[in-house]
């Protein structure tokens, strides 16, 4: 039987700190909606799985380490089994720590912060797992568009992009993931739910630079909605946003409100029509890959569209000739996730759900390292901001999805061990007679 629990814990920043989507300048006057961490656990069959989903812009390596260290010794889940992701609102602190910048003058990365977090990070996880319960959960899809593909490239090869040349978004024909994902959690025992996760792919940017105000952006409206019409705690979990803007970037509060309302009202809407998921097991894996870099004489001979200059990578990410990253992974029955290490386009991310051992598949965003874009192979050819900045080669996002999904084939097989088949309830009916295609009776 599946047991779940979940709780959140505020993640407000004390002020002076800096918002890190925009400019370097951009100092928080004040707090517009509450942050949170929120953590979900999962418990079926001696398998344990925890995910910490946060409204925070990014984390790095070495603070999903400290997480999962400090939270494994407050619940005793073994780390690996613990999972992060972030919102990646743009109008929030961050948690990544370099020494060499911080300052008190210069409050661009909190120590302060960063502990805060963390110490939050186990009391929201330890409060969710201490409440678990048994729970029945069910899914849905479904496809609402309140985003785009900032990318806009003329024939010519000229490159235009949000949030510039707003003029032009309607040009933009680029690959798009508007494909809504929700998991119900409801509790067997008395009324309500237990907690609601929703996935969809669009960089939290309607605030923007519009305001000098803490925000969690799109992804806390919708939260906030869902737990006033369902209660229990509401996650909410970025795609593959790489390239992917919301309708209404950097236009303010209310944009942000809309958006949320309608996302969360979709997610609302399909609860009604959810697909029940009959004690489905549970399982989960965190790899090691080593991605290829970029070097200065590849990075010039990119189109140079962008005035942006090569910048080696972080040390501390070399190894083997290549980048040092992870890709993590849960499935609960046949739905999976997929955590990756940086800023994937959502080219990989429809990769990855095209070429998914699982009947769905949905993308954790910068759910383990903030390691920078990983854009489509194609796009070296026509460069542009994402390109431009990453510090990896053009094989980058190849080995990214081989290896997430080679990793997915290998949980599948752990957890179909026994003779399970993870099929969603109704694969193995039809609505035709016999299910025979073109019969007539």
């Amino acid at each position: 039987m599946l047991h779940c629990g979940a709780a959140k814990a505020s993640i407000n920043p004390e002020l002076p700190i800096h918002l890190l989507g925009y400019r370097g300048d951009l100092v928080a006057t004040g707090i517009h909606d509450d942050l949170h961490v929120a953590a979900l656990y999962l418990e079926r069959g001696g398998e344990r799985v925890a995910l910490l989903t946060y409204d925070t812009i990014s984390l790095d390596a070495a603070f999903v380490d400290d997480v999962q260290r400090r939270c494994s010794e407050a619940t005793g889940l073994p780390p690996r089994a613990i999972l992060t992701t972030v919102s990646h609102s743009h109008s929030t602190p961050g948690v990544r720590f370099n020494v060499k910048r911080a300052a008190e003058s210069q409050p661009l990365f909190s120590a302060a912060y960063r502990e805060r977090v963390l110490a939050r990070s186990a009391e929201a996880l330890a409060a969710a797992v201490k409440s678990a319960e048994p729970a029945a959960v069910s899914y849905n899809s479904g496809r609402i568009r309140e985003n785009l593909n900032r990318r806009v490239f003329f024939p010519s090869g000229q490159y235009f992009y949000q949030p510039k040349q707003k003029n032009l978004s309607g040009l933009s024909d680029g690959a798009v993931d508007d494909e809504l994902g929700v998991l119900f959690f409801k509790r067997l025992k008395g009324e309500g739910y237990v907690a609601t996760l929703v996935n969809y792919t669009a960089h939290p940017l309607t605030v923007g630079d519009t305001s000098t105000l803490a925000s969690a952006d799109y992804p806390g409206v919708l939260k906030r909605e869902i737990e006033a019409s369902l209660g229990g705690v509401a996650l909410f979990v970025q795609g593959a946003c790489g390239d992917n803007h919301p309708l209404g970037a950097e236009a303010g509060f209310s944009r942000s409100e809309q958006m949320g309302l309608a996302l969360a009202q979709k997610a609302l809407y399909h609860r009604w029509d959810s697909v029940a998921l009959d004690d489905p097991p549970l399982g989960c894996e965190y790899r090691e890959l080593v991605l290829p870099e970029m070097s200065e004489t590849e990075f010039r001979a990119l189109p140079q569209n962008f005035s942006f200059t090569w910048r080696p990578p972080r040390e501390d990410l070399r190894v083997n000739g290549g980048l040092r990253a992870h890709v993590s992974l849960w499935a609960l029955g046949p739905i999976l996730f997929v955590g990756v290490p940086g800023e994937v386009t959502a080219e990989w991310g429809l990769r990855l759900k095209w070429s998914s051992p699982f009947a769905k598949t949905f993308v954790m965003f910068l759910a383990t390292d903030h390691i920078g874009y990983i854009p489509h192979r194609n796009a070296y050819e026509w460069g542009g901001y994402e390109v431009l900045t990453s510090p990896l080669g053009a094989e980058a996002g190849e080995v990214l999805a081989a290896e997430a999904l080679k990793a997915a084939n290998e949980l599948k097989r752990k957890m179909s061990a026994g003779g399970r088949k993870l099929h969603l309830p109704g694969a193995e009916t039809g609505s035709a007679p016999a299910n025979q295609p073109g019969a007539v009776k």
